[in-house]
C-alpha cells in the first residue's frame, strides 16, 4: 500500500467522522427550534381557548345581568319589589363584575369598553 493511498483513506475517515460531528450540532438546534414552534403554537392554542371562554363567560353574565336589571325594573314599576328580586339582582351585578375583572386581565381595551357599560350601571 503505498502512501497516497493510506493519506487518500485517512482523510476519508477524517472527512466521515468530521461531517458527523458538524451535522450533529445542526440537527440538534433543528429539533431544538421545532420544539420551540410546537410549543409556541400551544400556548397560542390555549391562549386562544382562554380568552374564547373569557369572552362567553362575559357576555353570558352581562346578559344575565341585564336580564335581571329589566325584571327588577318591571317589578319597580308594578311595585311589587321584594327583598328575594334585590338579592336576585344583587347576585347577577356581583357575578358580572367578577366576571369583568377576570376579563380586564385577558382582554383588550376595545372588548373591556363595550363591557364596561353594564359594570358602571
Amino acid at each position: 500500500m503505498d502512501l497516497g493511498a493510506v493519506i487518500i483513506a485517512v482523510a476519508g475517515v477524517a472527512g466521515t467522522l468530521g461531517g458527523s460531528f458538524l451535522t450533529q450540532p445542526a440537527a440538534e438546534r433543528a429539533r431544538r427550534r421545532e420544539l420551540e414552534l410546537v410549543r409556541d403554537q400551544d400556548e397560542l392554542r390555549e391562549y386562544l381557548l382562554l380568552r374564547r371562554t373569557c369572552y362567553a363567560e362575559l357576555n353570558r353574565d352581562a346578559r344575565q345581568f341585564t336580564t335581571a336589571l329589566n325584571h327588577h325594573l318591571h317589578l319597580l314599576r308594578e311595585g311589587a319589589v321584594e327583598e328575594a328580586h334585590r338579592d336576585a339582582l344583587d347576585e347577577a351585578k356581583r357575578a358580572h363584575r367578577d366576571r369583568y375583572s377576570t376579563a380586564q386581565m385577558i382582554a383588550p381595551d376595545d372588548v373591556l369598553a363595550s363591557a364596561r357599560v353594564c359594570v358602571t350601571s
